[in-house]
């Protein structure tokens, strides 16, 4: 039982670590800001090409 709840642990931190890891990967290379930047254009296209 306590081998389940350590693995739990385990897995659980391991997952914070990924997701702040992430979260640092994409700050460092702008990857927010492009997705963010293209989504814009995408949108303006699209409103150009209904006007």
């Amino acid at each position: 039982m306590d081998n389940i709840v350590g693995l739990i642990i385990a897995l659980g931190i391991m997952l914070l670590f990924f997701l702040l890891g992430r979260e640092l990967v994409c700050w460092y290379f702008k990857i927010n800001k492009t997705v963010e930047l293209l989504e814009e254009i995408r949108d303006s296209l699209k409103n150009k090409t209904q006007q």
